[in-house]
């Protein structure tokens, strides 16, 4: 039966009335800002592609849906019957989990700022290794072969939304750019509603300001957070362990 509305309506109209006073452009900005941080922490969001190899090309940028955003690679990367291994020059090539190449949005310095390394290269080695350049490209460590040209890469990634691209305009959020599988409206419904309650009821002076309220909803919003993490990582199967094979039937392939 075909809808004749957006699921995000479900989920303005909540809000709306639990937040007296609040208009909607500010409710808009700030489902928005929470969908970001839920995809960013939760990687309840998985794209998975397949890069075909140029020969003798050793960048290759990563292929995620129109006004979304890598956030990390979740499995390793499948390169035909084997497994490349993330590689971190800065480290003397070394691919243990200290000295990865693979960077993401969470490695941060002592001052809170994102570390990003922009001009890290990779060691020649006779192993196909690779390196995340967050947040735009992949690189290999040996120029691919006409023979290796036979063998694409297979990788599962993290996205979330591109804030830039969902930016609200008129009257609805539907109209901004947010393309997002409808399911996930329903499933994390409870933790997006508690998360604009948190960040909206913490604003001072405010119709809606409600500090207590707001450490309420925070706290939920952290626990079905970490939550719907687990459930992404066990491929929403009650009981199993944390491992997938063949990959969850959730995983959207490129």
């Amino acid at each position: 039966m075909a809808s004749c509305y957006h699921p995000i309506d479900r989920l303005m109209a909540t809000l709306r009335s639990r937040l007296p006073g609040a208009i909607d452009p500010l409710i808009d900005l700030e489902i928005i800002n929470v969908i970001d941080e839920f995809f960013r922490r939760t990687n309840a969001w998985r794209w998975q592609t397949v890069i075909g190899f140029v020969e003798g090309e050793q960048r290759y940028d990563l292929d995620v849906p129109e006004n979304t955003q890598f956030v990390r690679v979740m499995k390793a990367i499948r390169w035909g019957s084997s497994v490349a291994e993330a590689i971190d020059d800065s480290s003397g090539g070394s691919s243990t989990a200290q000295g990865r190449g693979r960077l993401t949005a969470d490695e941060l310095h002592p001052d809170g700022d994102a570390e990003y390394f922009p001009n890290r290269t990779v060691t020649q080695s006779g192993t196909l290794r690779y390196a995340i350049f967050y947040p735009d490209y992949l690189s290999v460590n040996l120029p691919p072969t006409a023979q290796d040209v036979q063998h694409p890469i297979t990788i599962e990634m993290a996205i979330s939304i591109d804030p830039l691209q969902c930016v609200p305009k008129d009257d609805s959020l539907a109209c901004s750019g947010l393309e997002i599988p409808e399911w996930m409206y329903d499933t994390f419904f409870r933790a997006w509603v508690d998360g604009v309650q948190a960040s909206m009821m913490s604003q001072i002076s405010k119709p809606y300001s409600n500090p207590e309220a707001a450490k309420y909803h925070g706290r939920r919003f952290r626990n079905q957070m970490a939550y719907h993490k687990q459930e992404a990582d066990r491929g929403f199967v009650y009981e199993r362990r944390s491992w997938r094979f063949p990959s969850g039937g959730f995983i959207t392939r490129g």
